[in-house]
């Protein structure tokens, strides 16, 4: 049987490009159509976004530091969600780094614009953990029903396991803390792994792991 590899993806060896004075960014992975990306995102203390309205959605989790708009700050290890029309100026008085998960892109507005749904601040420790299967846990820090889609802070206990299973819809992981390992090798700490639709794999790890995911769809036990 061909297996469908998954992609490791080594964050430190992608370059960054400025998007604005203060602000720069690394992608790391663009779809084939070029309407979903996932990029670093690197502020420095002070910096800004100018004022923007969202064409598209994006999640975005905050690694290092803080990132403030119109509704909230955004402190490191929790998350915040851009709602398609959301309208704000975005800025970090203590310096950033975050990983945002985005769908279509953003337009530049007039100072002093309003207008769209609110951004949306979540604290990812108020969301309650749920066991998915023995050794692994999980929390659901966001959910898009209509288009089958949500963010999860995952907790993997060392050597646990994910039986053979195929991706029905894509995956987009961020290793937080430890290893995890499938077919294609081990992401470590601080590196990323995608896994296409059709994608097949066994998960493990051996040092326990924290990650934080974007799935589209779901997934289906795989023959062996």
């Amino acid at each position: 049987m061909t297996t469908s590899a998954s992609q490791i993806i080594d964050v430190e060896a992608l370059g960054w490009f400025t998007v604005t004075a203060g602000v720069q960014a690394r992608p790391l992975w663009v779809a084939a159509d070029n309407s979903r990306r996932v990029l670093f995102i690197r502020f420095s203390p002070g910096a800004a976004l100018d004022r923007h309205v969202h064409d598209g959605d994006e999640v975005q989790y905050v690694l290092e530091g803080s990132v403030g708009d119109d509704y909230g700050t955004i402190e490191a290890g929790n998350v915040g969600y851009r709602p398609s029309g959301c309208t704000h100026t975005v800025h970090s008085s203590t310096g950033a780094t975050t990983v945002a998960f985005i769908t279509g892109g953003v337009k530049p507005v007039a100072d002093g614009e309003v207008g769209g749904p609110a951004s949306v601040v979540i604290d990812v420790g108020a969301v309650p953990e749920q066991e998915l299967r023995p050794g692994i846990f999980a929390r659901e820090v966001w959910s898009d029903p209509d288009r089958d889609r949500r963010a999860l802070v995952v907790r993997y206990e060392p050597g646990a396991t994910i039986a053979r299973h195929r991706h029905v819809g894509d995956e987009f992981v961020y290793v937080l803390r430890g290893s995890l390992g499938d077919e294609s090798g081990v992401i470590t700490t601080g590196n990323a792994g995608f896994r296409h639709d059709g994608c097949e794999h066994t998960v493990s790890t051996t040092t326990g792991a924290t990650v934080f995911a974007v799935v589209r769809g779901g997934v289906e036990r795989a023959e062996v």
